[in-house]
Formats: C-alpha cells, sequence, structure tokens
C-alpha cells in the first residue's frame, strides 16, 4: 500500500491508465484495417466519407486548395459547401507527409485520422474530469470513451474520414481550455488591470480562442459550443451574483476567447455568397460570439449597478430578456439567424421524418449506444445537479449544462449522439466517482482490513486501531449499526465497480463486433461495379474532377449532363465515377413536388421527363432497396408526412385463435410509380390477368376477441383471394380520405413488389443500358416455394428522345443485358404510334436486341438504328 502514498507513483498509475485506454481505443478502432483487399482499400460504408475523400485528392493534387463550390455535385447548380477545411487538411498533409500519390496510398493513409483523434480524445478527457471533479472521475472517463457510444465508435474507426470525429474532438480540447481559463482567471482575483498576475488566465483564454477556431475550420456545427457557454455564463452569472462573488473572472475570458475566435474568423475570411448563415462559413459566427460577448458585459454590469439591491437585478434581467425575446421576434434579421438556428438543431419535417440521423432518439437506440453506462450517467446528472445547487462551482455548473443541451438536442435528433460522447463519460465517472468515495469511508477499511490483515501499512493499522477503538466505545447496539452501514456501503462499492467495468466491457465487445464486421460493412459490390461502369463508359461530362471553380463566374458547358441516383449514392458517383450526381447525402434537389423523390415516385412518365430535364439528366440509377425496403423514405420529401398511402396499406390479418399479424398491401399507385416501373418491370408493359382480392374493415384493435402487437383504429382483412381483374362482378370500393370504424372496402392489392393489380404500361424513354452482377432471386418459403422473378440489384438507365414508329397494338423486342439476362420490352401503341427506346442495331450500350421489333399478331418487323433512337426519328 505504501506505493499509493507517493504522488509520484499515483501519477506512473494514472500515465499508465491512460496510456492502456488509449491503447484500447486506438486498437479497436484500427480492427478494420485489417479487412483492407491487396492492392486496394476499404470500400467504407459511409456516404460521407467519400466526399471528405473527394476534397483530400483535390488538396493533395494542388494542396490547400479547397473548392468551397463543388460543380461535381448536386447538378445542375453545383453546391457551396458547408463543412469545413482542417480535415481533408490533415489528410492531404499526412497524404504528401508519407509521399502518397495514388488513390489507394491516400486513402489509406486517410484511414488513421479518426483513430488516432480518438485516441488522443483520451487524455484531454481525464483532464476535464480532474478539472470538473477528481482525478478518480478523470480516469473512469477517461476509460469510458476509449470505449462508449457506438455512432461515435464508429466513426472514428479505421477507414472514417469524416469531420465529425474531428468536431468531437477539437469540442473537447477547446471545452478543456475553456475551463483552465476559468479556473486560472477566478484563482487569480481578476481586477480587470492590466497585471502580470493576469498572463496566466489570459493566455489560456487565448488558447481557447485558437481552439475554437479550429473547431470552426472542422464544421460550423461547432457553433453548438457557444450555446452551452452562453447558457453556462447566464447561469454562472446569476450564481455570482446571489453567491456575492465579482464576475470579472467571466467578463476577462469570455472577452479575450472570442475576441480571438472573431478577429481569427474575420481574418479566415467569410464565403461571399453565404449571407446571414449559421450553417456555412458567414459573418453570422461573428455576431454570435460578440453577442456572447455583450451578454457577460451586460451580467457583469447589472451585478455591479445592483450589487446592494437584488430585486432590481432580477428584474431588470428580465426586462432585458423579454426585450431580447422581442428583438428576435420582429426585427428581419434576427428572425431568419432564429428561423435557422431551429432547422439546424431540429430539421426540416421532410430531413427529420426521412433521415434516420435526424429521428428521434429511442431508448433501445439510446441503449445500443451506450450500454449500461447510461445508468451511470443518469446517476451523474442528480449527483451533478446536486452538487451545483450546493456548491456552485463553475466547472460543474458547465458540464451541467453540456449534459443536457446535448440531451435536449439528442432526444429529438439522435445525430448529435456523438457530441454527447463526452459529457455522458464526464458525467457517468461523476457518478462512480462520487458514490465510491462516499462508500470508500467504512467499506474501504473493512476491506483492507481482510486483505492486509496484520496491517501492513501505518495508514491501515491506524484505520483498524481507530475502528476498534469505536466499537468498544460505542456498544453492541451501535456497532452493529455501524456495521450495516459499512455493509451497504460496500455492497455500492462492489455494484459501481460492477456496473463500470461491465458497461466497458459491453461497450468494447460490441466495438470489437463492429471491427469483426468489416466485411460486410461496406459499399455493396454491386454498387461498386456500377460506379466503375459509369466512370468508363458514360461520356465525359466537361468537368475536370481537381479544378478550383468560382461559383460567380462558372458555366457548365453545353454537354454536361446528370445523374440521377438515389441520395445516398451521390458522393460515391463523384468520387468513384467522377460523375455529376444531381442529389447527394446534402439532400440537394431532392424534396419538392420537382425534385428527385418526385421523379421516383412519379405515377406519370411525362411528368418524370419535365423532372429530369429541368435536372437536364440523362441517366438514371434504380436499387432494390429504394424500390422495396427504403420506398417508404421517399415519401416525406414530398409531403412532408410520413403517411405512405396510397402507395402501402398497413393492415392485420387474423387467424383462428384471434391472433392479428401486421401486413402489408400494395396499392395500384405503388406499382405505377417509376421506381418501380424501372427497377422491377425494365420499363416494360405489364398486364396482370389475376391480383389478390382482399375485402377488409376499419376496427379498432386490439378488441375483446384478439390480440395485436399493436393498438388503435387499423384495418383488419376478412378475405383474400386470387382473382381475375376483369372480373366485372366483384364489388370495388376504395378509401377516401378518413377511415370511420365499422366502414369496409374491397379491392384489388398485392404483397409482392413483382405482382401489379392493374396494368402498368411501357415507360417510351428510358432503356436499361446496364446493370449490376447479383440476381436477387431469393426463395420465399412463405410463398411455397416461389421465387422473386430474375431481377438484379442496380439498374442504370438512359434517358433517350425514342424512335417513332407508326402502327397499332402490341410491340416486342427481345433483349439480353450485359449480365446476360434475357428479357423482353413490350409497349401498347398511343394515339396510332410507338415511340421505342431500344436501338436494334448499332447499339453502344451492352444491353442488345437479338432482332428487330415485332408487332404482335402481325408479321412485321421493323429495325431501329441507335441514331433514330438519340434523334427522335420516325422509322417506317
Amino acid at each position: 500500500m505504501t506505493f499509493f502514498s507517493s504522488e509520484t507513483n499515483r501519477r506512473y498509475l494514472i500515465g499508465g491508465c491512460l496510456v492502456l485506454f488509449m491503447g484500447v481505443a486506438f486498437v479497436l478502432r484500427m480492427i478494420p484495417a485489417v479487412f483492407i483487399p491487396p492492392d486496394g482499400f476499404l470500400l467504407n460504408s459511409g456516404a460521407d466519407v467519400w466526399y471528405t475523400m473527394r476534397q483530400i485528392d483535390v488538396m493533395v493534387a494542388h494542396f490547400l486548395q479547397y473548392n468551397w463550390f463543388d460543380p461535381m455535385t448536386a447538378f445542375p447548380t453545383g453546391k457551396t459547401i458547408d463543412w469545413g477545411p482542417l480535415y481533408p487538411f490533415l489528410g492531404a498533409a499526412l497524404s504528401i507527409l508519407f509521399g502518397a500519390s495514388s488513390r489507394t496510398d491516400i486513402v489509406n493513409i486517410v484511414g488513421w485520422i479518426s483513430p488516432i483523434l480518438a485516441a488522443l480524445l483520451v487524455p484531454v478527457t481525464y483532464l476535464l474530469g480532474k478539472m470538473i471533479w477528481n482525478r478518480m472521475a478523470g480516469i473512469v472517463a477517461a476509460g469510458l470513451v476509449s470505449v462508449i457510444c457506438y455512432a461515435y465508435f464508429v466513426q472514428s474507426s479505421y477507414g472514417w474520414a469524416d469531420h465529425n470525429s474531428a468536431e468531437v474532438f477539437f469540442v473537447a480540447l477547446f471545452f478543456l481550455a475553456y475551463l483552465s481559463a476559468l479556473s486560472s482567471a477566478r484563482k487569480t482575483a481578476v481586477d480587470l488591470k492590466p497585471s502580470r498576475t493576469l498572463f496566466v488566465p489570459a493566455s489560456l483564454s487565448c488558447l481557447a480562442g485558437i481552439l475554437y477556431f479550429l473547431g470552426y475550420l472542422t464544421s460550423p456545427t461547432v457553433i453548438l459550443c457557444l450555446i452551452i457557454v452562453a447558457i453556462t455564463t447566464f447561469t454562472q452569472g446569476i450564481l455570482d451574483f446571489s453567491g456575492h462573488v465579482h464576475a470579472d473572472y467571466l467578463l476577462l475570458v469570455n472577452g479575450i476567447v472570442f475576441c480571438t475566435g472573431a478577429i481569427l474568423e474575420t481574418l479566415f475570411g467569410f464565403l461571399p455568397w453565404s449571407g446571414l448563415s449559421l450553417t456555412t462559413y458567414s459573418i453570422t459566427h461573428v455576431y454570435v460570439m460578440v453577442g456572447l460577448i455583450a451578454e457577460t458585459l451586460l451580467l457583469f454590469g447589472l451585478a455591479k449597478i445592483f450589487q446592494k439591491n437584488s430585486r432590481y437585478y432580477y428584474l431588470s434581467l428580465a426586462g432585458i430578456i423579454m426585450g431580447g425575446l422581442a428583438v428576435v421576434g420582429f426585427i428581419p434579421m434576427f428572425q431568419s439567424i432564429r428561423d435557422q438556428a431551429f432547422t439546424l438543431l431540429f430539421g426540416s419535417p421532410a430531413y427529420t421524418l426521412a433521415v434516420r440521423e435526424t429521428q428521434a432518439w429511442s431508448l433501445a437506440a439510446a441503449y445500443d449506444s451506450f450500454g449500461l453506462s447510461l445508468i451511470l450517467v443518469a446517476g451523474g446528472l442528480g449527483i451533478l445537479a446536486f452538487s451545483v445547487l450546493k456548491k456552485q462551482k463553475s466547472e460543474q455548473v458547465f458540464l451541467l449544462a453540456w449534459l443536457v443541451v446535448m440531451l435536449l438536442l439528442t432526444i429529438p435528433h439522435q445525430r448529435f449522439q456523438l457530441y454527447l460522447t463526452v459529457p455522458a463519460a464526464l458525467t457517468a465517472a461523476v457518478c462512480s466517482s462520487a458514490l465510491v468515495q462516499i462508500s470508500w469511508d467504512g467499506a474501504g477499511t473493512w476491506i483492507i482490513t481482510r486483505l492486509f490483515k496484520n496491517g501492513e501499512t501505518t495508514g491501515v493499522a491506524r484505520q483498524v486501531s481507530a475502528r476498534k477503538e469505536r466499537k468498544v466505545r460505542e456498544g453492541p447496539r451501535e456497532s452493529a449499526t455501524a456495521d450495516r452501514t459499512v455493509m451497504i456501503k460496500g455492497l455500492v462499492l462492489v455494484m459501481i465497480a460492477i456496473i463500470t467495468a461491465t458497461a466497458c466491457v459491453q461497450s468494447a465487445v460490441q466495438d470489437y463486433a463492429y471491427g469483426a464486421r468489416t466485411h460486410a460493412n461496406g459499399i455493396p459490390k454491386d454498387w461498386a461495379e456500377t460506379f466503375v461502369w459509369l466512370g468508363s463508359s458514360t461520356p465525359p461530362t466537361g468537368v475536370d474532377y481537381f479544378e478550383a471553380y468560382d461559383q460567380q463566374t462558372f458555366t457548365y458547358p453545353e454537354s454536361t449532363y446528370g445523374i440521377l441516383a438515389p441520395w445516398e449514392q451521390g458522393h460515391r458517383i463523384t468520387y468513384f465515377s467522377q460523375r455529376l450526381p444531381i442529389t447527394n447525402p446534402f439532400q440537394d434537389n431532392l424534396a419538392g413536388k420537382h425534385g428527385v423523390a418526385a421523379f421516383y415516385l412519379s405515377g406519370s412518365e411525362e411528368q418524370a421527363n419535365a423532372i429530369l430535364t429541368d435536372f437536364k439528366g440523362r441517366y438514371v440509377i434504380t436499387d432494390l432497396g429504394t424500390a422495396t425496403d427504403t420506398f417508404p423514405s421517399l415519401i416525406p420529401w414530398i409531403t412532408g408526412s410520413d403517411t405512405v398511402t396510397p402507395y402501402i396499406y398497413w393492415a392485420f390479418v387474423p387467424d383462428s385463435s384471434g391472433v392479428l399479424t401486421k401486413t402489408h398491401l400494395l396499392g395500384d399507385a405503388y406499382f405505377q410509380t417509376m421506381i418501380v416501373r424501372l427497377q422491377v418491370f425494365d420499363g416494360s408493359l405489364v398486364i396482370p390477368e389475376s391480383a389478390q382480392y382482399t375485402t377488409y374493415t376499419i376496427r379498432t384493435v386490439p378488441d375483446s376477441g384478439s390480440t395485436a402487437g399493436a393498438g388503435g383504429i387499423a384495418r383488419v382483412i376478412s378475405g383474400m383471394q386470387k382473382m381475375s381483374v376483369s372480373d366485372s362482378s366483384l364489388k370495388i370500393s376504395s378509401e377516401g380520405s378518413v377511415l370511420k370504424v365499422g366502414d369496409s372496402y374491397a379491392n384489388f392489392y398485392s404483397s409482392a413488389p413483382y405482382e401489379p393489380v392493374k396494368p402498368v404500361p411501357a415507360l417510351t424513354h428510358y432503356r436499361l443500358v446496364h446493370e449490376s452482377p447479383t440476381n436477387i432471386s431469393v426463395q420465399l418459403g412463405s410463398r411455397q416455394g416461389s421465387t422473386l422473378p430474375d431481377i438484379r440489384l442496380v439498374k442504370v438507365f438512359e434517358y433517350v428522345k425514342g424512335a417513332h414508329i407508326s402502327g397499332e397494338g402490341v410491340i416486342e423486342l427481345n433483349l439480353v443485358t450485359n449480365t446476360g439476362r434475357a428479357f423482353v420490352y413490350r409497349q401498347e401503341s398511343s394515339n396510332g404510334e410507338f415511340v421505342v427506346p431500344y436501338a436494334t442495331e448499332g447499339s453502344t450500350t451492352g444491353v442488345k436486341a437479338t432482332g428487330p421489333y415485332h408487332i404482335v399478331g402481325t408479321s412485321r418487323q421493323v429495325s431501329v438504328t441507335e441514331a433514330d433512337v438519340q434523334n427522335g426519328s420516325a422509322v417506317s
């Protein structure tokens, strides 16, 4: 035990623990590197990763060039980039330092950055914990932050070239410097007069301002730091006034920190087209810092003026707050900033409903990310709040504000859980440390006396002796009570140790499992193959991938075209194919009645053509996921609602025992959408002979005679039978806008995306030009061994004018795709002609006709050249 009595030895022990935790954080995050393919790199599944890599590519080729405006995405307008240049700079600098020139080498080197930042976060968290609570809290927090928050772990693992890991690191580093400055200034007894004693707090404040600027260069989202500082300043100012503490130190620190930040941001410059924007590099950020300084000065001034009259202080403060709210509510400039803040924090309705990371944070999702550490966070929150009320220590006020703000942001939108990682680890550590401290008094002595029965240290001997004397002095009853107290404390001590250790192990196992699944977590091979094809088999766009462009003067060449694809593939198309996506993970051009989502959901080819033409699109990419699993996520981008009817109808199927099982019914509107007509039917005419005739009643479920996994007003199916769609004797009744209990309906529905309920007309201007190799045909046991039709995972279509052939009836063309799949394109005539998208002669695509067009029921055959299809020529 003498080892722990030496301060030097304690430091060695703490240093060893930190090195161990840094090693754990780094090694776990480096597991994906084991799966790097020979002569290649990891195809990381993160969508944003590949846009960061696109910027690093440019910066390696032309060092320090950062494309604030990028015409290689969000075609046909291009995109003003909202991310900062710091992470790409780090990636480019490392690549140049290690002599990486090929794309493979660059990707492999850049993959190290996020794990290194995660390892460096460990000592930063320790210092924060030590400053806010004590050394034990710092050690526990360091151990927790190395493994907890699964979402942060994933985005700080090898291969995730993303600014999020840098944001978490620089925010923690800024807060460490800021709290150090506050602590130093408070101890110095600042009087705001020039003095050598101000050197240390002023230097730390200046450092904090520089670190905030580095965070700002990572992403403008670090403006959230200012919200936390503003709340802390306001709360601490009131606490200082009520405790008769002069707030000079707050004024000094905030003044220097944010003057430094404002000066650096001004010298860095603002995007000339940004206007008043919180989400881009605009002067608005400087306004916010000036406002924070003004807040501190106001609190300081009110405390000076009303230091002997608290009533007038609080009345004046309330009046100023109400006046501020009025200013924000009635002055357009402040209204704009307020509205942007709400959008930044809470997102738009479509964005919130359709993007997983902006959806509400459920308890299950919270447990998935933090595990048992949530128990410690809850306990730490209570302990921290009590300590703030009792001690009013500014560092603890700060942590409480940090945690509460991030919780309030994360609960409605889980994307902020990354920012919650450090305050959650610190708060959990507060719980562990505080309960250990309370329990150790008594329980610790009891444990030590049994581990060291002979009292090997003087300290232990004294504790044992004192305990025996107390027993004699107190008597048997008091001694028994004391023993029970010791036992309870011992149980608490053991319980906290078990929960803390289990939380760490639980998260570490989860983290290891992620790394071990790396081979299955990457970009699907079919998409990777499609990107290669796009880059090699489509015409050049006329836009140089590495060039720098000025938004004010740039115009696209006349021949430039866009690629319409699911939004999550946009950055990959830019990086891997060096082509121009119309939409992307920034969600540009996605929303509204004329956006990409509207194209995919359009039930009219003419409407879809108009949307694609407005975007100057030439190629359309579809995939199975968008046509089936994620189909509902398209709807909010148009309607702002998550209501999936009339495409999908949710209903319950009862069994003989009264159990209601939820199922889905696909309506005709689903099969008429462009995404299904392209992906499932290859743009060909489909005429079903039969469909599933379904009758159902609107009921309240569950009722007295049934059980269900959900409750409320719902459709309950009373009958399902395969019937001829041309049977005129069948009663058809469609739903209205309001469902009423007791109403009954009957209509044709389907449960499979390849079984339409009504004729699906052919598309006349879209031809399949490439499909990926994987055949998604699978055995469907619930459908008695039937299989899905021969549908490939990813398909690429070209938009063409189409050749015009006069005639009546149905025309057919036999085709073979690049994968060897054979299918027949069919089309029904309209106004005495056919408009056909495929060439039978001179085709330049991988999808070839095996003969001429044939009009069914006649001997007429028609050949069509590539020029006919491209020019919209009439063919006899």
